[in-house]
């Protein structure tokens, strides 16, 4: 189990990539986001960023994929993605010290 995401176009932004990507994975509207903040994974000589989002509603939009690169989205709030089978990599990043604390 993984977030989405995606390669960077030339000369784009991690942050907008993400918001491409999700666009192009979720059909979400790119309006109803709000990028709040990213982190980065540094392995010297690459990096991954997770971009932080939150959703300008209180509810949700159903989720469905898109491109073919996704079998199941849905919405898991962030004090439960510890508990999710994640790719072993994400997990150790999650849960180091710089993993998201959830928002009030």
């Amino acid at each position: 189990m993984g977030i989405l995401g995606g390669a960077r176009d030339s000369g784009e932004t991690a942050r907008d990539a993400a918001l491409r990507e999700a666009v192009e994975e979720t059909g979400i509207d790119p309006a109803r986001v709000r990028l709040t903040g990213d982190t980065v994974d540094d392995h010297g000589g690459w990096s991954y960023v997770t971009v932080h989002a939150r959703l300008e509603t209180d509810v949700p939009p159903a989720l469905e994929p898109t491109d073919g690169e996704a079998t199941e989205l849905r919405w898991t709030p962030v004090e439960q993605v510890s508990d999710l089978p994640l790719h072993p990599g994400f997990a150790q990043f999650w849960a180091g010290p710089d993993a998201l604390e959830p928002l009030p």
